[in-house]
């Protein structure tokens, strides 16, 4: 699929330039970046993970933003994502027939949401969740679209409040969870201040209570004792000097 704008209707694509800006830029950036590039970092992280090296500092600093985030034993789920856009974009741009079209991504979709919730990949139940909500509304989206895809307009109106409440059950279930966490960091952050505050107010925490109390009898103890040597001395002092 060759795609141009009003600026380059001129060029034919698979011929003169084009065929030659193809295969000195395109083709060698395809086999570097979307094929020699992810297995390279695969199989070096898979490296790593037999040798118990991806929590290392070492190796996060260099690949964490690969793997991190992700449960330690699924290192590589994302080439796994990188894969399924890939194959996204490329059942977009292909010059099939839409319905077809619509069908590869509504299975694609299926798959990769059969999979995510097989393999629960994040460390964060709030990420897993997301995940799930977006390919689920996705796919929602793309099997409404099936309807519409024979030209008949009449679909319209069935397909267009599907879309929206699919959209709009995405927006409510992320803005839920980040309302959640927020106000949980919020509250995490402000637990020390309100600590302080009452410990001013004349409210001690409750760490320092029984260190209190054990602490209390020990000097109490001690005080006597110290002030019974020191009284003793003296009368044994005194007593010598009558004596002699």
């Amino acid at each position: 699929m060759c795609i141009r704008d009003r600026s380059t209707w001129d060029i034919r694509c698979w011929q003169g330039d084009h065929l030659i800006w193809v295969c000195l830029l395109g083709i060698p950036s395809i086999l570097v970046w979307l094929i020699g590039a992810p297995i390279y970092l695969f199989f070096k992280l898979r490296s790593l993970y037999k040798e118990n090296k991806l929590e290392d500092p070492h190796s996060l600093k260099r690949f964490g933003f690969l793997y991190y985030g992700y449960d330690i034993n699924d290192y590589y789920w994302e080439f796994v994502i990188f894969w399924r856009k890939l194959l996204l974009v490329l059942s977009i741009i292909a010059e099939i027939h839409p319905a077809v079209k619509a069908l590869t991504i509504f299975l694609i979709l299926l798959l990769s949401y059969l999979l995510h919730i097989s393999i629960i990949p994040f460390n964060s139940e709030v990420l897993n969740t997301l995940e799930k909500y977006s390919l689920i509304s996705s796919a929602t989206v793309i099997y409404a679209y099936i309807y519409y895809s024979n030209g008949n307009t009449t679909w319209l109106f069935f397909v267009g409040p599907i879309i929206f409440l699919s959209f709009l059950f995405f927006v409510i279930s992320w803005g839920r969870i980040y309302i959640t966490v927020m106000f949980n960091k919020v509250k995490t952050g402000l637990q020390p201040h309100l600590n302080k505050i009452l410990k001013k107010d004349g409210e001690p925490a409750d760490d320092n209570k029984p260190e209190a109390i054990e602490d209390a009898p020990n000097s109490k103890s001690d005080e006597p004792s110290k002030e019974h040597e020191l009284v003793s001395i003296p009368k044994k002092e005194d007593q010598g000097a009558q004596d002699a």
